[in-house]
């Protein structure tokens, strides 16, 4: 199926829109998934980085407190005699442990046991009864000091368990300990252990804030990858140092993440390590919650996509039909050209290749009918020609032998200026309806000898002339009666408003263009600007309608001629005429040369 123009132009320009889109949109979609990608993940490193530099900052407080207890000889020996301590002792040290529990809220407990068991607490575990933490707490405080003496003094954190205020539960936390010394100029003897524990709601607070969101999971785990506190109880204690997701982390910088694939699922892992010890925070979030916000963005792109389509195809249809309007209009015009109209104009709005095309076609209709107009006139003409040749073809033979008996009579009687006008009449006459349409220069000059051989018997000395040919000219082809039709007209508007010395020359010379200049000039009246305006406006107009409305003017003759060698020769022919009053007139005949064969049947 064929189709349209404009359904060409609108499938293309819908298919380059289509391209630029798809590309632009391609190219937006992977470069904004990149940004968000990082983004995200620049952002959780962010995140990472605070909660841990938190953590660290509450462990510092932490640390520094119980440096503040170890440090101190009175609490050294204060611990060395717990058991026998006075009531006044154990009420100010009892207080001294709630104040610093009171200054820092990242403080769940402070609680320090001598190496007897005895122990002093604050907060949660001073509200406990003997038997809940003999139940509850007794095997972990034995840990708690075998752990610190083996230490020697070096503080160390430990996973431990808070007992909740409220309903008494255990609560996963994680607690600084340390062994007291009672320090003397000569030795450094163990006296007990202090334990200050981390606000369990708050760690699992900063954890929880951290795995807010699907498929998030982080947790703190020690160097060798066994988990040290998670959100999910069940998980403390494991080992995940052997899982890829973990292996793949590099571990050199003190932040950083990497991709990975754990179960067919693609995972961002993520890892910040703490400060103070050799712990260190990681976590694995599925890159798809990362990458929530590229398909937000694909979905984006995908309705500007779509909507800026729908605009491309309205903006197609109706430039499309913008730039189609002037060739329907052009085609429209030719069809009417089609069925023989030759007078129809299109009109030019633009100048760019349409309207150039559009001018084009108007030149080409003004051209073809002026082709017709020119074809009919000389159909008419030739009508008109070959009516007049068969009239004056109505018995030849009568009027050559009235031109016999004229002659021969003047000669009888000695009348040899009739008998050469009757000789040169029967010349003429014989040349003008012998058959063909052209004739040769040569032929042409005879006959307007003859003429003005006429001319001289009527007008006697008031009448000269002279012929000037160009050798090589004589044998080229023109138009029959071209030439005698202009010399009459020289003698009737020209010598013969002259009282004497009347002269009309003629030449004929070859000019570089390849034409031939045929020139009649006289030394007679001449004309005024007026009538050479005429004569000039009468030979630039060789429409029909202009000829049959000048026929009764006395140039008649110069219009003939000139309408027959346009007609003959086309364009390349020109009549020239030049006058001024009192100087004379000037005719010229501007025809091709050429070398063709004569054509009698023309």
């Amino acid at each position: 199926m064929q189709r349209s123009f404009k359904a060409k132009v609108i499938v293309s320009f819908f298919t380059i829109v289509n391209l630029a889109l798809l590309g632009m949109g391609t190219l937006y979609y992977y470069k904004t998934s990149g940004d968000i990608e990082r983004n995200t993940i620049d952002s959780l490193e962010q995140l990472v980085d605070r909660s841990v530099t938190i953590l660290d900052n509450h462990m510092d407080n932490i640390r520094n407190e119980a440096w503040s207890y170890f440090s101190d000889k009175d609490f050294q020996v204060f611990v060395s005699n717990m058991s026998s301590a006075y009531p006044e002792k154990n009420s100010y040290y009892k207080n001294r442990l709630e104040t610093s529990q009171r200054k820092f809220n990242a403080i769940g407990m402070i609680g320090v046991y001598d190496l007897y068991g005895n122990e002093l607490a604050s907060g949660q575990r001073s509200m406990l009864n003997a038997a809940e933490d003999n139940h509850r707490t007794k095997n972990q405080k034995k840990t708690l000091i075998e752990m610190a003496l083996q230490k020697d003094g070096y503080p160390q954190w430990l996973v431990t368990h808070a007992t909740a205020i409220n309903s008494g539960n255990l609560n996963n936390t994680i607690s600084f300990v340390q062994a007291l010394k009672k320090i003397s100029t000569y030795s450094q003897k163990m006296v007990g252990v202090i334990q200050i524990e981390f606000n369990a709601s708050l760690l699992n607070q900063s954890i929880q804030d951290l795995n807010s969101g699907a498929g998030k999971d982080f947790v703190i785990v020690d160097r060798q990858g066994k988990i040290v506190f998670a959100e999910n109880e069940d998980e403390i204690g494991k080992e995940i140092g052997d899982e890829p997701w973990y292996r793949s982390l590099t571990l050199t910088g003190k932040i950083g993440y990497r991709k990975s694939t754990i179960q067919g699922e693609r995972y961002v892992t993520l890892y910040r390590k703490f400060q103070l010890n050799d712990w260190m925070l990681v976590g694995k979030i599925p890159l798809d919650n990362v990458l929530g916000g590229v398909k937000q963005a694909r979905k984006f792109t995908l309705v500007i996509g779509v909507i800026t389509l729908f605009i491309a195809m309205i903006l197609a249809y109706f430039i499309a039909g913008s730039m189609t309007k002037s060739i329907r209009k052009l085609r429209e015009h030719m069809k009417q050209v089609e069925l023989g109209n030759f007078k129809v104009t299109v009109p030019v709005r633009s100048y760019d290749e349409i309207g150039s095309l559009g001018m084009s076609f108007n030149r080409m209709t003004r051209q073809i009918d002026y082709l017709v107009e020119k074809e009919y006139e000389a159909r008419l003409l030739k009508k008109e020609a070959e009516i007049v040749a068969l009239q004056s073809q109505i018995n030849p033979h009568f009027l050559y032998n009235a031109l016999g008996t004229i002659d021969a009579l003047a000669s009888i009687e000695g009348q040899e200026q009739i008998s050469r006008i009757s000789q040169s009449l029967g010349s003429m006459f014989r040349y003008s309806i012998k058959g063909g349409q052209v004739a040769t220069l040569s032929e042409e000059v005879q006959q307007v000898k003859l003429y003005l051989s006429i001319q001289q018997i009527r007008y006697e000395d008031r009448v000269t002339y002279q012929i000037e040919i160009e050798p090589g000219l004589e044998e080229q082809l023109l138009p029959k009666l071209v030439l005698q039709p202009i010399v009459e007209n020289a003698i009737k508007h020209g010598i013969e408003q002259i009282r004497d010395g009347g002269c009309v020359t003629i030449q004929a010379r070859s000019i570089p263009d390849g034409r031939m200049a045929i020139r009649v000039h006289d030394n007679g009246a001449g004309c005024d600007e007026r009538r050479l305006g005429e004569i000039r406006n009468m030979l630039n107009n060789t429409g029909f309608a202009s000829r049959m409305a000048d026929e009764d003017r006395s140039s008649i003759g110069l219009d003939n001629v000139n309408r027959r060698i346009r007609l003959y020769y086309g364009e390349q022919a020109e009549l020239t005429f030049d006058s001024s009053k009192g100087t004379g007139t000037e005719v010229t005949l501007l025809l091709p040369i050429t070398h063709a064969g004569r054509d009698s049947d023309a």
